[in-house]
């Protein structure tokens, strides 16, 4: 059974998730800007901790299915637009941005075009993006959405929006490595 992603809102306050289908892990912590040499294979949280102290960032990153992930914690490189288009040339590229506080935020990019842009809470009708429909559904199904499109007030934003993330495109990450064990990671930053 697959772990999700539901779990991260209860595991970090803050944080970036950014998903690519059809590529691995270093292939994408690359394009991210991490450097494959200093990429430690088995790295636990305080080893993040330490890479981020040394660095100024850094991240967790593997492989789930059809799909790679980072894992930034108190970083956002995911998020940066014209460089997920790029990512998602021939494929799907997805961002999931918990800064803390508001505003959160959700991209998905597919074949190098914005498909979904918004601010988890907002209504669709005030997304930008080509192929919302996917994440419409999804959040319908989460119980972030009324059938007719409009916000329910008091759901949880965060939680729905994880949950429509596996829903709209089953992704999920490795909760017991990221939490009590080891997954590889890289510096994002510049000594």
């Amino acid at each position: 059974m697959k772990d999700g992603i539901v779990w991260i809102a209860d595991a970090y306050e803050t944080y970036c998730l950014t998903c690519v289908r059809g590529v691995t892990g270093t292939e994408l912590v690359t394009a991210l800007g991490g450097d494959p040499a200093h990429v430690i294979d088995a790295a636990a949280e305080t080893d993040l901790l330490r890479l981020e102290d040394d660095w100024g960032g850094a991240a967790r990153f593997g492989e789930d299915s059809s799909w790679a992930w980072v894992l930034e914690r108190w970083s956002a490189t995911g998020l940066d637009r014209p460089r997920l288009l790029a990512l998602s040339s021939g494929t799907d590229a997805l961002v999931v941005l918990e800064p803390g506080a508001s505003p959160r935020w959700f991209v998905h990019a597919r074949d190098g075009r914005t498909a979904a842009d918004f601010e988890p809470g907002v209504e669709p009708d005030q997304w930008a993006g080509h192929a919302r429909e996917p994440m419409v559904t999804a959040l319908r199904e989460a119980g972030a959405l009324r059938p007719d499109g409009t916000a329910v007030e008091d759901c949880d934003v965060q939680r729905s929006l994880l949950r429509a993330v596996e829903i709209a495109f089953g992704v999920s990450l490795p909760r017991n490595a990221l939490l009590h064990g080891a997954t590889a990671a890289v510096p994002l930053g510049h000594p």
